[in-house]
């Protein structure tokens, strides 16, 4: 996907990573990262090979999902949901250090966003939030669902987890927006009357976010592992959205 492959360029990029990446088919090959020692097919909501693919591994970005508000319930809780879950289940048997987990804004501003986006705290949790919030999609509902299970799954000195709440990703393979705008679908970048209210993120700027989390998450486990004390002012990611 757009954000995945963005994310794998710069873990590639950094020069200390050794990546393998997971999905549902090859990538083509003008998109092939010589960086990548691995490519993987697998669906994460079906495959028993993730224990095999986990083996080793020290941390995982959880990418995947299902970007579609019309999305009936039974296909986004198993692109979110189950997915999430057996993603968790193979990085504990296998002893991942480290998930970022892509989550998603529209996760707590659904099913209306009555202020901007980027007023509400990173951790936010709108009221009812486990079970009487009116999710407008079962895209938001599944979102949350997934992202706070994860979050359950966070274990100090064991296993470190943390979610991104990412806004509306936007880039050059971006289909909802650039896309239509290059072949005239759209004359403009669609807005609203008033202040804005959904936030739009570069899909670059992302990845950077991702790979940032990944760095302070991995950083907290060793801390946590060698029982030593932050010297930073920099509030903890593990465990947090």
């Amino acid at each position: 996907g757009m954000l995945g492959h963005e994310v794998t360029r710069r873990l590639g990029d950094c020069g200390h990573y050794r990546v393998v990446v997971v999905d549902l088919c090859l990538p083509s090959a003008a998109r092939v990262l010589e960086a990548v020692e691995a490519y993987h097919v697998a669906d994460l909501a079906r495959s028993e090979e993730l224990d095999s693919i986990f083996a080793g591994a020290a941390a995982v970005v959880h990418t995947a999902g299902l970007v579609d508000l019309t999305a009936d319930t039974a296909r986004t809780w198993n692109a979110h949901c189950v997915a999430t879950a057996r993603v968790m289940d193979a990085a504990e048997r296998q002893g991942v250090r480290a998930v970022v987990l892509t989550s998603s804004i529209g996760a707590v501003t659904s099913p209306y966003v009555t202020h901007p986006q980027m007023d509400l705290p990173a951790d936010y949790l709108p009221p009812g939030h486990d079970s009487t919030f009116p999710h407008h999609s079962s895209y938001g509902a599944t979102k949350l669902q997934a992202e706070q299970s994860a979050l359950r799954r966070h274990m100090p000195g064991r296993l470190g987890v943390c979610a991104l709440r990412m806004p509306m990703i936007f880039g050059i393979d971006d289909p909802l927006v650039v896309a239509p705008l290059l072949s005239g679908a759209l004359d403009r970048v669609p807005d609203m009357p008033g202040p804005p209210l959904v936030e739009f993120c570069y899909v670059e700027n992302a990845a950077a976010a991702h790979v940032a989390a990944l760095a302070a998450l991995i950083s907290e486990e060793e801390e946590k592992e060698e029982e030593v004390a932050t010297s930073s002012c920099r509030p903890r990611v593990g465990g947090r959205a």
